[in-house]
């Protein structure tokens, strides 16, 4: 198991847990029962879970606590998680303080601050953090790849092993060879390596007396420059995850930028004129408008789902999260896109002109999101731009309607318009 696939695993990990439709939707979420047939999916702020469950546990919460026998996976985004009990298959993990003591059948991938594993593994281990430690129980059957600001690996490994660290303290008992790259390396009297330790670094290993290395010990000098090993081609994994997620996320936003405009160009054409007027408080209501809307989405269904008839309500709100989103992004891709073909901000818009700047920007958002943490940071501005427009949008109705309407020539024709604040609902 190398670095890169524990990503590309915690990767599916995440969206699978964002996407699939939860069971259990709540603050602090308690579950004990002696054995459910479905799989447990949850979205909390805190998860207890006991029990026994035959199914896959997946979700998203603040504090995770599972003490309970899974006849299936784990896969889960927490700030702090334990996990203990047994596990039959596999265990995908992200969060902050992680700490494992359970009986896993499958491979184990965790990525964190601090990881303490104790448990088994029936398969192999790849844990990435701050500081990762294998205590004396923990027990891997397969191969072990650990990358961390410091290791201490003192349990039993079956397999080969791999460690990337500053600092790395080496022992317990590996059946295989075992490679290290680390600024330090120090070989514990009660460490027995029956394979070859092979050191990459700037400082040769210190082996205790007792220590035993049946293949012998390798050193070959190198600066040490952490993460070059472990994460060679990450960036275009990474860039290629990321860049088909945008994919999916633009081709959609596309299509509903491309109906918006056949069917309301007059209303996209006055949203993109108010915006540009007055871009700086656009583009700070922007802000607050995609800071807060994913907190809407979620704090207004829980609350309508005290009641029966909320419940409804709230599926609708959470089917109508994504559409409205790719709404956004078109909305910020048009305006964006009057900026490269309409520099005149109150002359008439053609169709042909807000079409052509919706393809090209959404165009260069497809290309940028094959670039990591560049896509997300431009679709991100787009969301702001588009978040902004509709702020402005309603601010112009409001002053239209009081009666300080707005005489700038209408988007396609050239004409008084003289409700120049117009909604795309309103064309």
């Amino acid at each position: 198991m190398t670095m890169k696939a524990l990503f590309v695993a915690l990767g599916l990990a995440m969206t699978t847990a964002a996407m699939a439709p939860a069971q259990v939707i709540g603050g602090d979420v308690k579950m004990q029962s002696g054995g459910t047939r479905d799989d447990v999916t949850v979205i909390a702020g805190e998860l207890d879970l006991t029990g026994t469950v035959e199914g896959d546990v997946t979700g998203i919460a603040g504090d995770v606590d599972i003490d309970a026998d899974v006849t299936g996976s784990i896969e889960l985004i927490g700030g702090d998680i334990s996990i203990a009990g047994s596990v039959r298959g596999e265990v995908d993990v992200a969060g902050g303080d992680i700490t494992i003591s359970a009986d896993v059948d499958g491979d184990v991938n965790a990525a964190g601050g601090d990881l303490d594993f104790s448990g088994s593994s029936g398969g192999d281990i790849a844990l990435a953090g701050g500081s990762v430690r294998l205590r004396e129980a923990a027990r891997v059957s397969g191969e072990a790849d650990v990358a961390a600001g410091e290791i201490y690996a003192l349990g039993q490994i079956g397999d080969t092993a791999e460690f990337e660290a500053r600092e790395v303290h080496l022992g317990g008992q590996f059946s295989g060879s075992v490679e290290v790259t680390a600024e330090h390396v120090y070989v514990l009297e009660t460490a027995r390596i029956d394979g070859e330790l092979r050191v990459r670094g700037p400082n040769e290993p210190e082996v205790e007396d007792g220590a035993v290395v049946t293949g012998g010990v390798d050193f070959t000098y190198e600066p040490f420059d952490f993460g070059v090993k472990h994460f060679d081609g990450i960036d275009t994994a990474v860039g290629n995850f990321f860049g088909i997620l945008g994919l999916a996320f633009l081709i959609p936003a596309f299509v509903v930028g491309l109906l918006t405009l056949l069917f309301f160009p007059n209303g996209m054409a006055s949203m993109s004129r108010h915006f540009r007027r007055r871009w700086a408080l656009g583009s700070f209501f922007g802000f607050i408008g995609f800071a807060f809307a994913p907190v809407a989405f979620l704090v207004i269904p829980i609350l309508l789902m005290v009641t029966v008839i909320g419940i409804p309500l709230a599926l609708l709100i959470w089917v109508l999260m994504p559409p409205f989103y790719f709404l956004v992004m078109a909305f910020g891709a048009i305006i964006l896109g009057t900026l490269l073909f309409q520099r005149d901000v109150d002359g008439p818009i053609g169709m042909g002109k807000l079409m052509l700047g919706l393809l090209v920007v959404m165009a260069l958002m497809a290309g940028l999101s094959f670039v990591p943490f560049l896509g997300a940071l431009v679709s991100t501005l787009v969301m702001f731009v588009g978040f902004g427009g509709i702020f402005m949008a309603f601010a112009a109705r409001g002053k239209a309607k009081s009666g300080d309407f707005d005489t700038t020539p209408a988007a396609t024709t050239g004409k008084t318009d003289p409700d120049a604040g117009a909604l795309p609902s309103e064309g």
